[in-house]
């Protein structure tokens, strides 16, 4: 008997130990899927919904993040910052520098299986010329012409100094004529590209998933499958990405940023960007009209106690409209200092020794945070400023119609060059929703904006950068706060990452 249980014990440990080693291969099995999964996936955390996915038809940065991976430009720039040709093979330039002439890459094809056509480009670019959110990227365009089938002729109003640069931001992306067409108002949420990666599906609230473009005319991208998960709280995304749930996280928040510099298993970057914070003051307002009025609020704010409450002190104190790492940066000129008595004294000379009330607009989350330092520091010069927050989309409707006094948002510069944005922001002919919020109106600066965009002599336009700098820095249409931090923080594994002043992040150049 003694025996017989012998043997069955050891039959027993020699299954336990059978069962184990086979457990063993299965987890190192199934380890083994893992990584040859990991090494054709990517997951990509962002804290935004896009609301479309049709480069035409929102300005969402968030959007831009996603979508820039499901097109391609007619140009691109090079590592040197040269521009070069994508879908456009290669073109040519009239003396006058009014017409451009783009030779289209034959053979490539949109995600649909349709060849990329001249009628195309025409399309895109006309439906680009009419759309509320991109049209001003447009502004120096006059006609476009379909000259045969893969050439097109772009003609413009005027010679503009940025136009190969904006030729190669994601709004301005080529379209499938017949997909948004076909797709009619659903094409946002179908999109057609040439680029690396095609559209395969959109769960709301959830997550949008691409394939890869096998057919890619650059070559087929080494992640095949990329997920862009929605984890719009950022404290979450630090610790789905902490824990490998997902391999990337844009824009973590800055209390997250010590922890993911810290965390072995992650690798963290960040580069200054060229958007910035700001007050936006309605130039038009029966108070705000008076220019000593918007220089004692500029004497008055606390940029850097505004930058602590709103993002715990990342950033870069903005000296003017441009950063100091753009062209047309001038360290002429310097922002307000923080000084009290001079904002009083400005407030008396404008015949509001006692001060005034008045209401700061926002939409909620740090913003509000920020709000609450600057009503504080206006406090403190007699004016009552009320706190009123509103709805993100209801925010943007009355900063276009003016129906506010005093707001706070971000501005994009959009360019390695200010010209654009400049006009945009401060040129008369832009007023509202336009994109001069402000309502500021300066004709003499409106010369001097539009000149900045036609002039083809850098050393006139570094000038001209400078005086429009000072007419601002002195009529204080609006107070730069900071400049933002891009930051993006991602698996140690991960390859080809790095944070960039203007986040489009190409996933084509990520591998593991």
């Amino acid at each position: 008997m003694r025996r017989k249980s012998l043997v069955l014990c050891m039959l027993l440990v020699l299954v336990l130990v059978c069962a184990t080693v086979l457990a063993g291969c299965g987890e190192k099995a199934a380890d083994e899927k893992s990584n040859e999964n990991a090494e054709n996936s990517i997951i990509i955390g962002i804290s935004v919904e896009a609301p479309t996915l049709d480069p035409q038809m929102t300005s969402s940065h968030q959007a831009r993040q996603i979508y820039c991976n499901l097109y391609d430009n007619l140009v691109e720039k090079n590592e040197s910052g040269e521009f070069v040709g994508s879908l456009a093979d290669n073109w040519t330039v009239s003396d006058d520098k009014l017409e451009y002439i783009f030779n289209l890459r034959e053979g490539v094809k949109f995600h649909n299986g349709e060849e990329l056509k001249a009628s195309d480009v025409k399309f895109t670019f006309d439906r680009g010329m009419e759309s509320p959110h991109v049209a001003f990227f447009y502004g120096s365009f006059s006609s476009v012409e379909v000259m045969d089938e893969y050439t097109v002729k772009i003609t413009l109003n005027s010679p503009a100094a940025t136009f190969l640069e904006i030729m190669t931001l994601p709004q301005t992306s080529i379209v499938s004529e017949k997909a948004v067409t076909g797709f009619g108002d659903d094409y946002g949420r179908n999109p057609v590209g040439t680029g690396p990666y095609k559209f395969e599906k959109w769960n709301s609230g959830e997550n949008i998933i691409f394939s890869a473009n096998e057919d890619y005319f650059k070559g087929a991208p080494s992640i095949k499958s990329c997920e862009f998960r929605i984890i719009t709280d950022k404290n979450t995304g630090y610790i789905v990405l902490e824990k490998g749930e997902i391999d990337v996280y844009y824009d973590l928040s800055s209390v997250d940023r010590q922890r993911t510099i810290d965390n072995v298993n992650l690798t963290y970057d960040e580069i200054g960007s060229i958007a910035y914070e700001h007050i936006i003051i309605n130039n038009e307002n029966e108070k705000f009209s008076d220019v000593k009025v918007r220089q004692a609020l500029a004497y008055a704010v606390d940029r850097e106690s505004i930058l602590i409450a709103g993002n715990n002190g990342v950033g870069v104190l903005a000296d003017s409209q441009i950063p100091s790492t753009m062209f047309g940066y001038s360290d002429k000129v310097k922002s307000y200092e923080y000084n009290a008595e001079k904002a009083k004294a400005l407030l008396e000379e404008a015949g509001y020794k006692d001060g005034f009330k008045c209401v700061i607009k926002v939409n909620s989350g740090y913003r509000e945070k920020e709000a609450q330092v600057i009503q504080a520091n206006l406090a403190d010069i007699g004016i009552k400023a009320d706190i009123a927050v509103v709805e993100w989309g209801t925010l943007l409707t009355e900063l276009g119609n003016g129906n506010f006094e005093i707001s706070l948002v971000g501005k994009n510069l959009h360019l390695d060059d200010p010209a654009l944005t400049l006009n945009n922001s401060f040129n008369t002919r832009f007023v509202g929703a336009g994109g001069n919020f402000y309502r500021y109106s300066n004709k003499e600066l409106d010369k001097k904006l539009e000149q900045s965009l036609v002039e083809q002599d850098q050393t006139v336009r570094e000038q001209l950068f400078e005086e429009i700098l000072t007419v601002l820095h002195d009529e204080v249409p609006n107070i730069p706060i900071s400049w933002n931090i891009n930051n993006i923080g991602y698996n140690k594994n991960l390859k080809g990452v790095e944070a960039l002043p203007i986040s489009h992040y190409k996933v084509y150049n990520f591998s593991w």
